[in-house]
């Protein structure tokens, strides 16, 4: 499977740095939780 990603959105963990280019990883807590949320409703629909 590949995506085609534009950006990467992340929580600023050091790690990421490591495998994601500066100009692609935006760091923010405003999309990460909302994708959260968005993986928790799918989860209770899976179940």
């Amino acid at each position: 499977m590949l995506w085609n990603c534009y950006f990467y959105v992340s929580d600023g963990n050091r790690v990421y740095p490591l495998f994601i280019p500066d100009a692609d990883h935006i760091v923010s807590k405003t999309y990460v939780i909302r994708v959260e949320g968005e993986n928790t409703r799918l989860r209770h629909y899976l179940a």
